[in-house]
C-alpha cells in the first residue's frame, strides 16, 4: 500500500503486484484508485508483461552498482522490489538488466521495502523530470 502511495507521488505509469497477496489498502491512502495497478500471478507473467523494457532490480546483496552511481535510468525502466523477508527471487536478479543497491550506513541490514521503493523512485523521478527525453 505504501509503495502505491509513493508511486503516485512520483508519477509512475503502472504498478505491478506479483502473486495474490492483498496489499494493505489503508497504507495506500486511496491512491490505488488513481493508479494502473496490474496483478500478475507468476514470474513468467511478469516477464511477458515487461518484454522489451529494461528491468532493474533493487537488491542490496546482489547489487552491481549503487543507486548513487546511476547517471540515467533508461526510458521505460521497470523497477523491481522484493519482499521484506526474502528480497527478490534469484530469477529476477538473474534476468535483470541491472541490479542496484541503496547504500546504508547504520547497523540495519536492509530498508523496509516501502522505504527502499520511495528512495529509488525519488531518484528516478528526479532524473526523469530533469531530462525531457526520458519522459514516458
Amino acid at each position: 500500500g505504501a509503495i502505491i502511495r509513493a508511486a503516485n507521488s512520483f508519477l509512475a505509469r503502472e504498478i505491478m503486484i506479483l502473486g495474490d497477496e492483498p496489499h494493505y489498502e489503508k497504507a495506500s491512502m486511496g491512491m490505488e484508485k488513481y493508479e494502473n495497478v496490474v496483478r500478475l500471478p507468476a514470474e513468467a507473467d511478469f516477464f511477458a508483461q515487461v518484454q522489451g523494457r529494461p528491468v532493474w532490480a533493487v537488491e542490496k546483496d546482489h547489487a552491481r552498482t549503487s543507486l548513487y552511481d546511476v547517471r540515467a535510468f533508461p526510458r521505460d525502466v521497470v523497477l523491481v522490489f522484493g519482499s521484506e523477508r526474502a528480497g527478490l527471487p534469484a530469477a529476477f536478479v538473474a534476468r535483470a538488466h541491472e541490479v542496484i543497491g541503496i547504500p546504508m550506513y547504520g547497523v540495519n541490514h536492509s530498508f523496509p521495502v516501502a522505504v527502499a521503493a520511495g528512495i529509488v523512485m525519488n531518484e528516478w523521478a528526479r532524473q526523469k523530470h530533469a531530462r525531457p527525453e526520458l519522459q514516458q
